[in-house]
């Protein structure tokens, strides 16, 4: 569920942080469970919005904040460009295939291509677990991707990203490629700030 500056704020409380949610039945007010490196980034920042999800039988808030980043410092501009059948490619020689990842998504997609056309209840028993599986590969594989990328980076490199919003609507693709384009996975590797 998404939430937006009305509809939830946090309270700050000798005992703790508690979230303040407006629900159909009033406002609820449970703590917060995190721990001090999380709560000096809710002091310090400004809060956004923030989406209320429920997983394995617990509630979690994603909260978002808005803060400002320091300008970086080096002087070895290092340009990166993301793509699917290289998944990065960077100036300092730094390069990750993306061949096997695309290769398990068009596994992936077929056989939820095929789970669907069942349509019994077993098939989105496993369609559900198919979902989880993909999701947790991807990220794995991005997040290794990502830190095998900063740990190429040495003192004074400055990490340079195009800004490319629109490239989705503005790339030509097979019709082969619809499943891959929408899911490309890479604003996660925002961490290469």
């Amino acid at each position: 569920m998404d939430l937006d500056e009305r509809l939830f704020r946090l309270i700050y409380k000798p005992d703790g942080i508690y979230v303040s949610i407006s629900t159909l039945h009033g406002r609820v007010k449970p703590p917060l469970d995190i721990g001090e490196y999380q709560r000096k980034l809710l002091e310090e920042a400004k809060l956004t919005n923030a989406v209320l999800v429920y997983r394995d039988k617990a509630f979690f808030l994603h909260i978002t904040i808005n803060r400002t980043v320091p300008e970086p410092k080096g002087s070895n501009p290092v340009g990166v460009d993301i793509g699917m059948k290289n998944l990065l490619v960077a100036s300092n020689g730094f390069k990750a295939k993306g061949g096997e990842i695309l290769h398990k998504r068009r596994h992936f997609r077929e056989l939820r291509s095929s789970l669907q056309a069942k349509g019994t209840a077993s098939a989105r028993r496993r369609l559900k677990r198919l979902s989880g599986r993909e999701r947790r590969y991807v990220n794995t594989v991005l997040h290794q991707v990502s830190r095998a990328f900063i740990n190429s980076l040495r003192e004074g490199d400055i990490v340079v990203m195009e800004k490319l919003t629109g490239i989705r609507n503005s790339t030509k693709h097979r019709r082969s490629q619809n499943g891959g384009l929408p899911r490309l996975g890479f604003p996660q590797a925002s961490v290469l700030h």
